[in-house]
């Protein structure tokens, strides 16, 4: 098999095992098709041989080699094999027994298969070949065996090729069967792993969201805190009883410093000047009064009024105009009159309207006139924070620009930090 199928020889030996067993099914079906092809013309000779048995009548031109052509039952037996059958079963057509001498007109008897094959293949050869002309090459039994005993070989050769090739196909389909369940085992655990992702995917989301949701609640919970710990101004806006609560508080708070502060204001204008001139006119009262007697007239007892009333007009410093009191003083003797005059002049003195060139009433010390201007400043600097508490920021800016520039150091201290507190408000 190797010396007459080089290519066979080549896959087998240089390919793959599986892909040589695959070409020795391939070269063994290429050989065993004219065997097949033998066989199938053998069964279908046996078929002929059980149907047709005579051939003609025969003609003039039909030859021997025709007949044996068309009845020849297979190549298991030769062309000259059936001739020699044919000329065997017909002497009668042949009396010459040679195969030119056939006579028309007679019906030909045509053997079968197994009745060819009892005439030896090399006699029939030797017998037929010098009637048709040809030269008969002789050939001995030793050959023929030997030609028969390599072509056995080769059958056993490729039947073993063919057997190996059906184990190793066998194997392969084994294996692919393996591989396969091992494919489908691997599908099933990777549906597994995808599973469990999609799973491990989906509670990383859940997980997520919860962590959003818990940090909002943080952020929520942080804001009201500090909303609750450190209110704002808005917070008051949005509780209008509780700020106009808070503005009564502040007015009746401005209310009742004002109150205090007046009263400052009127012991520092009780001024040691003015307490004296009362003490005096109190020293002179007392010889007057010892003086006149009890049963005086009713002008006395008026001019006695008026000078009190006189005197409580100049210690509230009110500037009281011409009144009945006056009238009954005009009727008081002359030399009383003139000794209220004097008093008159001194509380008019103390009294006094303030000089336009001076820095200071008369009547008042520096120091208390820069106590009351200092008073007057904080005063001013509580009604723009009062102002600013309502949000009347621009109220509150016009009452610290009156006195900024008149301030000392610290209340201009006070001053800038409410200008402050009302741009941060704008």
């Amino acid at each position: 098999m190797n010396k007459k199928h080089p290519v066979a020889r080549f896959v087998i030996g240089k390919a793959p095992r599986w892909l040589g067993a695959c070409a020795v099914i391939l070269i063994s079906s290429a050989w065993f098709t004219p065997l097949a092809e033998e066989v199938a013309s053998e069964s279908e000779t046996n078929q002929q041989e059980r149907v047709i048995q005579t051939y003609g009548p025969v003609q003039a031109l039909d030859t021997l080699w025709v007949i044996a052509n068309r009845f020849h039952p297979n190549r298991s037996v030769t062309i000259y094999q059936t001739m020699a059958a044919i000329m065997d079963a017909n002497p009668q057509a042949f009396p010459t027994d040679n195969v030119h001498d056939l006579h028309a007109g007679h019906f030909l008897e045509i053997p079968t298969g197994d009745r060819i094959r009892q005439i030896d293949a090399e006699e029939a050869y030797q017998r037929i070949v010098p009637q048709l002309g040809g030269t008969v090459q002789a050939r001995t039994r030793a050959q023929q065996n030997a030609e028969l005993a390599e072509r056995e070989a080769q059958l056993v050769t490729l039947r073993e090729a063919l057997e190996q090739a059906q184990q190793d196909a066998e194997r392969y389909a084994a294996d692919n069967d393996a591989m396969q369940s091992r494919l489908r085992e691997l599908e099933r655990v990777l549906e597994q792993v995808r599973a469990e992702l999609e799973a491990s995917v989906a509670l990383e989301q859940e997980t997520g969201e919860a962590l959003r949701l818990a940090r909002q609640e943080r952020e929520q919970l942080a804001q009201q805190v500090s909303e609750a710990e450190v209110p704002d101004w808005r917070w008051f806006i949005q509780w209008p009883g509780v700020l106009v609560t808070v503005g009564l508080l502040i007015l009746l708070l401005l209310a009742l410093r004002g109150a205090s502060r007046g009263r400052d204001r009127k012991e520092v204008h009780d001024s040691p000047h003015k307490v004296a001139t009362a003490a005096h006119l109190s020293k002179q009262d007392e010889p007057q009064v010892a003086e006149i007697d009890s049963t005086e007239t009713p002008e006395h007892d008026a001019s006695e009024r008026t000078r009190s009333e006189s005197v409580a007009a100049s210690e509230t410093g009110e500037d009281a105009e011409p009144s009945e009191a006056e009238a009954l003083e005009s009727q008081a003797p002359e030399s009383t009159r003139e000794a209220f005059r004097e008093i008159d002049e001194i509380l008019a003195e103390a009294e006094a309207d303030a000089d336009p060139d001076s820095d200071v009433d008369e009547g008042q010390t520096e120091d208390e006139a820069a106590a009351f201007s200092r008073d007057q400043q904080a005063a001013q600097l509580d009604l723009a924070r009062a102002y600013i508490e309502m949000g009347e920021l621009a109220e509150a800016r016009a009452a610290i620009d009156e006195v900024f520039d008149q301030t000392d150091a610290e209340l201009r201290e006070e001053a800038l930090a409410l200008l402050k507190k009302i741009e941060d408000k704008e």
